[in-house]
């Protein structure tokens, strides 16, 4: 499926492309699904991140079937269901309960893989070209440059750095024809001069200067020696209609990257003696029963591997610890003071922007101590929750920012992330082929039951500063 959408026309935007997956998501659900799962149908109605969940669930259950149809056709019903796998809804009902329930629905994003071996779709918008103080390969937001990234004006181009005692200083400027009359001079930050409009520098702090329009040519002499390291910098207009060439082109890199679903197996067992008990006592499936279990367990390994590469990939950032000791003085409350790691959260999301030149939290993945001090938070609101297993998401701060509690984490670590612009710019991808392969049950002799799952999945971290992270320290409840 992704190797179709990327061979389409380069024409065609990002948002388009993943416009065709939950077009094909839908048709899926309302073709195959609908009437099976209408709670899926939901996530259709919502924003483009639900929808999209939405329509690489269905393209996953989807890829389920057709897996198990193929087995199937190649070895027979019968046989298959005898030696290869269970063919009823069970396995497809098992998925429909964990899939769309992953914490990799709040902390990444979730690619269906048409095979053992399949590609994911990453985004990456990038300069093409080498022009107005950008280099070809440079990622957009990511790689800062002036701003302008859409006009004709060229700031803060260097002209020289201040010693103390030079006055004069003269360049060739990057982008020509220059438009007279738009030169500014300025050093360190101050507007010192500007030019005519014939050619000539003038101005407070300039003695003398020239620039060509046509060549770029600069020469200044200024009035008094700019202090040592003190920036002497031009803004200007240049005609793009007499050079096109130095316009800044973006590529909207789109590209496969591949992913090798690795095996996750699992084995379940049970006696046959409980089993009748429980259906003699309680009238219990046993088998319904193993299903829920299995699947709780499917969900909470994915989850344990997600986090921990997160945990992995995240920047430690000391600025963003907290000691939650109270002050020995000011008479604060235990209360007031946990408020104050609300500032680590303004700090953490600073801190994303400046590395990526976008982003935001979007969620804190914490351990039961930093879960335990963001709950007190007074923008802090809780999730009703079932019983949690494993990672779960237990509320969010401001109703915007997802918090996270994560067992498996040391109980003291906090992490911000940023999930991404859109799919494809997302910090971690799930490449999902097989959520679940499901053997018959096996009775052997000593009257216990056993069945074999089998998932084939893998993960790819794909923008690691994405992720800070910081650690709590003397915390008490």
């Amino acid at each position: 499926m992704l190797q179709e959408l990327i061979s389409e026309t380069a024409q065609n935007s990002p948002d388009n492309r993943v416009r065709k997956i939950i077009r094909e998501g839908m048709e899926v659900y309302q073709t195959q699904f609908e009437s099976r799962y209408p709670t899926l149908g939901k996530l259709f109605e919502g924003d483009d991140r639900e929808q999209f969940i939405g329509a690489s669930t269905a393209i996953v259950l989807r890829n389920q079937e057709q897996y198990l149809e193929q087995m199937k056709s190649k070895y027979g019903e019968s046989t298959l269901t005898q030696n290869l796998g269970d063919l009823s809804c069970r396995v497809v009902d098992v998925v429909r309960v964990f899939f769309p329930n992953l914490i990799a629905n709040l902390v990444a994003e979730i690619q269906p893989l048409n095979g053992p071996n399949g590609d994911v779709l990453v985004v990456r918008p990038k300069y093409s070209n080498t022009a107005a103080g950008v280099n070809t390969g440079d990622e957009v937001f990511k790689q800062q440059t002036d701003g302008t990234y859409a006009s004709d004006e060229q700031t803060n181009e260097s002209v020289g750095t201040g010693d103390g005692s030079t006055t004069n200083f003269s360049t060739t400027l990057s982008l020509r024809p220059i438009r007279p009359s738009t030169v500014e001079v300025y050093v360190d930050g101050n507007m010192v001069g500007t030019d005519d409009g014939s050619g000539n520098l003038a101005g407070s702090g300039i003695s003398s200067g020239t620039v060509n329009y046509e060549t770029g040519a600069f020469d200044v002499t200024l009035s008094s020696a700019p202090a040592a390291s003190a920036a002497i910098r031009v803004n200007y207009r240049w005609n793009y209609e007499q050079n096109p060439d130095s316009i800044r082109e973006v590529e909207i890199s789109i590209g496969l990257v591949p992913m090798s679903a690795k095996p996750h197996p699992l084995r379940v067992s049970w006696s046959v003696e409980s089993q009748l008990t429980a259906m003699a006592a309680y009238n219990m499936d046993v088998e319904d029963t193993v299903s829920n279990i299995a699947a709780h367990a499917i969900k909470k390994e994915r989850d344990y591997l997600l986090t921990r590469m997160i945990n992995t990939a995240a920047t430690v950032d000391t600025t963003l610890d907290f000691d939650a000791a109270l002050p020995a003085s000011g008479g604060i409350t235990k209360t007031a003071h946990f408020q104050d790691w609300s500032l680590k959260l303004a700090y953490a999301e600073s801190q994303i922007f400046a590395a990526n030149g976008r982003g935001r939290v979007d969620f804190v993945l914490a351990g039961v101590n930093a879960s335990d001090l963001i709950s007190r938070q007074a923008s802090f609101i809780p999730d009703a929750q079932p019983i949690p297993i494993g990672a779960h998401k237990i509320g969010t701060l401001g109703g915007t920012v997802d918090v996270i509690k994560d067992p498996t984490l040391n109980p003291n670590t906090y992490i911000f992330g940023f999930r991404g612009m859109q799919p494809g710019d997302a910090a971690v991808i799930l490449g999902e082929w097989i959520p679940l392969y499901w053997t018959p049950t096996f009775q052997n002799s000593n009257l216990t039951n056993s069945r074999g799952l089998l998932s084939m999945y893998d993960v790819l971290v794909n923008n690691s500063s994405f992720f800070v992270k910081g650690t709590l320290t003397n915390y008490t409840a």
